[in-house]
């Protein structure tokens, strides 16, 4: 049964790698834009209370030029969960509305394989995001 889930897991991965080489340059959807910036912070309820505490919120921040794939999902913190955060439709938004700045939530959705806590677990984890787009000059 661990190896199907192992099995299920590559196939995912396999997927994910050929859709990401698949994607268009954020130049090709988005001619207008000369930078998008995601200032991330992942957090879990669970890992907060596994870890008597130790646990910190893992901060990032990811810089995508116009060369870049314009691929806008990120996974979840938790190695063993298969959910993934989506922000293709935050970004579309906002270069639809020419917005500048945009921050919200997401929760991961996925579900967590721990085998020592069982498997088939609802992922808690969440995403707070700040999202930064530097347009071209119009002019």
């Amino acid at each position: 049964m661990r190896r199907s889930r192992s099995n299920s897991k590559e196939i995912k991965s396999q997927v994910e790698h050929r859709d990401r080489s698949l994607a268009s340059t954020i130049r090709e959807l988005y001619p207008n834009v000369k930078e998008i910036v995601f200032d991330f912070t992942l957090d879990s309820y669970d890992a907060r209370a596994l870890s008597s505490g130790r646990f910190k919120p893992d901060k990032k921040i990811h810089r995508f030029l116009p060369s870049g794939k314009a691929w806008f999902e990120f996974p979840c913190l938790f190695s063993e969960c298969d959910g993934r955060f989506k922000l293709r439709e935050e970004i579309q938004n906002m270069v639809a509305r020419h917005l500048v700045e945009s921050s919200g939530t997401k929760h991961c959705g996925g579900t967590q394989h721990i085998p020592t806590r069982g498997t088939g677990l609802s992922c808690d984890a969440w995403l707070d995001y700040k999202i930064t787009i530097t347009f071209h000059d119009a002019g």
